[in-house]
């Protein structure tokens, strides 16, 4: 269907997060975690080209009408990765 592109690029996003190091920085944080999203939305856009074809606008069909709820989670997991560090070397 037309979500497998997302799901296929789940695989490399959550892969390369995992690969990163999370120091004490935001700003590094945000950028990491940013492009590691948007290896999924690739993916899925390209999925999405290649079923409905690239005349179409993909973009807005495939991405726009979820960035803003993604910006949100990326921002909300930046912040939580430096509490769950602290709380990790209490343990």
């Amino acid at each position: 269907g037309p979500t497998m592109g997302y799901l296929l690029g789940f695989l490399p996003a959550v892969y390369l997060s995992g690969k990163f190091t999370y120091d004490k920085s935001i700003a590094k944080t945000f950028i990491k975690l940013f492009f590691a999203t948007s290896i999924v939305y690739i993916f899925g856009m390209a999925w999405l080209g290649s079923l409905f074809g690239w005349n179409k606008n993909i973009f807005i069909t495939g991405a726009q009408p979820f960035l803003l709820a993604e910006l949100c989670k990326i921002l909300i997991v930046t912040f939580a990765i430096n509490q769950i560090k602290k709380v990790r070397k209490l343990i």
